[in-house]
Protein backbone atom coordinates (compact mmCIF):
# COMPACT_ATOMS: atom_id res chain seq x y z
CA UNK A 1 0.00 0.00 0.00
CA UNK A 2 1.33 3.43 -0.91
CA UNK A 3 1.95 5.94 1.90
CA UNK A 4 -0.87 8.38 2.65
CA UNK A 5 1.06 11.28 1.14
CA UNK A 6 1.60 9.48 -2.14
CA UNK A 7 -2.03 8.37 -2.35
CA UNK A 8 -3.25 11.90 -1.64
CA UNK A 9 -1.32 13.28 -4.60
CA UNK A 10 1.47 15.81 -4.78
CA UNK A 11 -0.67 18.87 -5.46
CA UNK A 12 -3.10 18.17 -2.63
CA UNK A 13 -0.30 17.57 -0.15
CA UNK A 14 1.54 20.70 -1.23
CA UNK A 15 -1.49 22.93 -0.73
CA UNK A 16 -2.35 21.18 2.53
CA UNK A 17 1.14 21.98 3.85
CA UNK A 18 0.81 25.53 2.55
CA UNK A 19 -2.53 26.24 4.23
CA UNK A 20 -1.50 24.69 7.54
CA UNK A 21 1.47 27.06 7.67
CA UNK A 22 -0.72 29.94 6.49
CA UNK A 23 -2.97 29.35 9.50
CA UNK A 24 -0.11 30.08 11.89
CA UNK A 25 1.07 32.96 9.71
CA UNK A 26 -2.37 34.61 9.78
CA UNK A 27 -2.62 34.09 13.52
CA UNK A 28 0.73 35.84 13.93
CA UNK A 29 -0.60 38.89 12.09
CA UNK A 30 -3.74 38.76 14.21
CA UNK A 31 -1.67 38.85 17.41
CA UNK A 32 0.32 41.78 16.08
CA UNK A 33 -2.67 44.05 15.60
CA UNK A 34 -5.31 42.70 17.98
CA UNK A 35 -4.32 44.86 21.01
CA UNK A 36 -5.39 47.92 19.08
CA UNK A 37 -8.97 46.66 18.99
CA UNK A 38 -9.25 46.31 22.75
CA UNK A 39 -6.82 49.02 23.83
CA UNK A 40 -9.52 50.91 25.72
CA UNK A 41 -10.56 47.81 27.66
CA UNK A 42 -6.97 47.00 28.61
CA UNK A 43 -6.27 50.57 29.70
CA UNK A 44 -9.36 50.64 31.86
CA UNK A 45 -8.82 47.23 33.42
CA UNK A 46 -5.14 47.71 34.23
CA UNK A 47 -5.39 51.44 34.88
CA UNK A 48 -2.47 52.30 32.59
CA UNK A 49 -1.59 55.36 30.53
CA UNK A 50 -1.43 55.57 26.73
CA UNK A 51 2.37 55.36 26.84
CA UNK A 52 2.25 52.19 28.94
CA UNK A 53 -0.25 50.72 26.51
CA UNK A 54 2.11 51.55 23.66
CA UNK A 55 4.92 49.77 25.46
CA UNK A 56 2.73 46.71 25.90
CA UNK A 57 1.92 46.59 22.19
CA UNK A 58 5.55 47.23 21.21
CA UNK A 59 6.83 44.20 23.14
CA UNK A 60 5.68 42.01 20.27
CA UNK A 61 7.55 44.07 17.66
CA UNK A 62 10.74 44.27 19.73
CA UNK A 63 11.09 40.54 20.16
CA UNK A 64 9.84 39.70 16.66
CA UNK A 65 12.48 41.95 15.09
CA UNK A 66 15.28 40.77 17.36
CA UNK A 67 14.50 37.12 16.63
CA UNK A 68 14.59 37.25 12.83
CA UNK A 69 18.23 36.16 12.45
CA UNK A 70 18.01 33.41 15.12
CA UNK A 71 14.74 32.24 13.57
CA UNK A 72 16.40 31.93 10.17
CA UNK A 73 19.19 29.87 11.70
CA UNK A 74 16.66 27.60 13.42
CA UNK A 75 14.72 27.06 10.19
CA UNK A 76 17.94 26.13 8.37
CA UNK A 77 19.04 23.80 11.14
CA UNK A 78 15.79 22.16 12.29
CA UNK A 79 13.42 22.84 9.43
CA UNK A 80 10.09 24.61 9.12
CA UNK A 81 8.02 21.82 10.64
CA UNK A 82 9.85 21.84 13.96
CA UNK A 83 10.44 25.60 14.12
CA UNK A 84 6.84 26.57 13.36
CA UNK A 85 5.41 23.89 15.67
CA UNK A 86 7.52 25.00 18.62
CA UNK A 87 6.97 28.67 17.77
CA UNK A 88 3.20 28.19 17.67
CA UNK A 89 3.30 26.61 21.13
CA UNK A 90 5.37 29.53 22.48
CA UNK A 91 2.91 31.97 20.88
CA UNK A 92 0.05 30.03 22.48
CA UNK A 93 1.66 30.33 25.89
CA UNK A 94 2.11 34.07 25.30
CA UNK A 95 -1.51 34.52 24.24
CA UNK A 96 -2.83 32.56 27.22
CA UNK A 97 -0.46 34.42 29.55
CA UNK A 98 -1.67 37.77 28.26
CA UNK A 99 -5.32 36.76 28.42
CA UNK A 100 -5.06 35.46 31.99
CA UNK A 101 -2.69 38.08 33.43
CA UNK A 102 -3.94 39.71 36.66
CA UNK A 103 -1.73 42.81 36.36
CA UNK A 104 -0.09 44.98 33.73
CA UNK A 105 3.39 43.79 34.73
CA UNK A 106 2.39 40.20 34.11
CA UNK A 107 0.63 41.11 30.87
CA UNK A 108 3.81 42.52 29.28
CA UNK A 109 5.29 39.01 29.19
CA UNK A 110 2.50 37.81 26.89
CA UNK A 111 3.30 39.87 23.75
CA UNK A 112 7.00 39.22 24.32
CA UNK A 113 6.43 35.46 24.15
CA UNK A 114 4.11 35.80 21.18
CA UNK A 115 6.75 37.81 19.30
CA UNK A 116 9.33 35.09 19.95
CA UNK A 117 6.92 32.37 18.91
CA UNK A 118 5.77 33.83 15.61
CA UNK A 119 9.22 35.10 14.58
CA UNK A 120 10.12 31.93 12.68
CA UNK A 121 6.82 31.43 10.89
CA UNK A 122 7.41 33.86 8.01
CA UNK A 123 10.97 32.62 7.42
CA UNK A 124 9.85 29.00 7.56
CA UNK A 125 6.91 29.71 5.26
CA UNK A 126 9.13 31.29 2.61
CA UNK A 127 11.63 28.46 2.74
CA UNK A 128 8.97 25.78 2.51
CA UNK A 129 7.37 27.58 -0.44
CA UNK A 130 10.72 27.56 -2.22
CA UNK A 131 11.02 23.80 -1.76
CA UNK A 132 7.44 22.78 -2.51
CA UNK A 133 6.78 25.11 -5.46
CA UNK A 134 8.74 25.40 -8.68
CA UNK A 135 10.83 28.57 -9.22
CA UNK A 136 8.47 29.93 -11.88
CA UNK A 137 5.60 29.92 -9.36
CA UNK A 138 7.51 31.09 -6.31
CA UNK A 139 6.76 34.79 -6.84
CA UNK A 140 3.02 34.20 -7.21
CA UNK A 141 2.90 31.92 -4.18
CA UNK A 142 4.83 34.49 -2.13
CA UNK A 143 2.25 37.09 -3.10
CA UNK A 144 -0.59 34.81 -2.03
CA UNK A 145 1.26 34.17 1.22
CA UNK A 146 1.48 37.86 2.05
CA UNK A 147 -2.13 38.46 0.98
CA UNK A 148 -3.45 35.77 3.31
CA UNK A 149 -1.10 36.81 6.09
CA UNK A 150 -2.44 40.34 5.97
CA UNK A 151 -5.95 38.89 6.13
CA UNK A 152 -5.01 38.04 9.70
CA UNK A 153 -4.45 41.74 10.33
CA UNK A 154 -7.87 42.48 8.83
CA UNK A 155 -9.40 39.95 11.23
CA UNK A 156 -7.87 41.95 14.08
CA UNK A 157 -9.87 45.02 13.03
CA UNK A 158 -13.59 44.93 12.17
CA UNK A 159 -14.27 41.22 12.82
CA UNK A 160 -12.51 41.38 16.18
CA UNK A 161 -14.40 44.53 17.13
CA UNK A 162 -17.61 42.61 16.42
CA UNK A 163 -16.47 39.67 18.55
CA UNK A 164 -15.75 42.03 21.42
CA UNK A 165 -19.44 42.85 21.51
CA UNK A 166 -20.04 39.30 22.69
CA UNK A 167 -16.79 38.19 24.31
CA UNK A 168 -14.16 39.86 26.48
CA UNK A 169 -10.67 40.54 25.20
CA UNK A 170 -9.44 37.86 27.61
CA UNK A 171 -11.75 35.29 26.03
CA UNK A 172 -10.44 36.21 22.59
CA UNK A 173 -6.79 35.81 23.61
CA UNK A 174 -7.45 32.49 25.34
CA UNK A 175 -9.26 31.23 22.23
CA UNK A 176 -6.34 32.39 20.05
CA UNK A 177 -3.95 30.51 22.32
CA UNK A 178 -5.98 27.31 22.03
CA UNK A 179 -6.13 27.68 18.24
CA UNK A 180 -2.36 28.15 18.16
CA UNK A 181 -1.84 24.89 20.07
CA UNK A 182 -4.11 23.08 17.60
CA UNK A 183 -2.17 24.50 14.65
CA UNK A 184 1.10 23.46 16.30
CA UNK A 185 -0.11 19.87 16.63
CA UNK A 186 -1.38 19.72 13.05
CA UNK A 187 1.84 21.26 11.74
CA UNK A 188 4.01 18.75 13.54
CA UNK A 189 1.83 15.85 12.41
CA UNK A 190 1.37 16.77 8.75
CA UNK A 191 3.85 19.37 7.50
CA UNK A 192 6.97 18.12 5.78
CA UNK A 193 9.89 20.44 5.05
CA UNK A 194 10.45 19.18 1.53
CA UNK A 195 8.63 16.93 -0.97
CA UNK A 196 11.18 14.14 -0.56
CA UNK A 197 10.17 13.73 3.09
CA UNK A 198 6.60 13.05 1.93
CA UNK A 199 7.64 10.46 -0.65
CA UNK A 200 7.75 12.73 -3.71
CA UNK A 201 10.69 13.31 -5.99
CA UNK A 202 10.73 17.11 -6.33
CA UNK A 203 8.71 20.34 -6.36
CA UNK A 204 8.73 20.61 -10.14
CA UNK A 205 5.33 18.99 -10.66
CA UNK A 206 3.28 22.03 -11.66
CA UNK A 207 0.68 23.76 -9.56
Amino acid sequence: MKPLYIRAGFKRVRWFVFFLLIGSFMLGFFHRFAPGAFAEEISGEFGISASALGTLAAMHFYTYTAMQIPAGIWVDRWGTRFTVSVGAVIAAVGSLWFGLSPTFAWATVGPLLVGIGVSGIFVGMMKTNSLWFSPRHYGAVSGVTMLLGNAGAVMAAGPLAWLLLWFSWRNVLVAAGILSVLLALLTYMWVRDRPEQAGFSSSGQGW
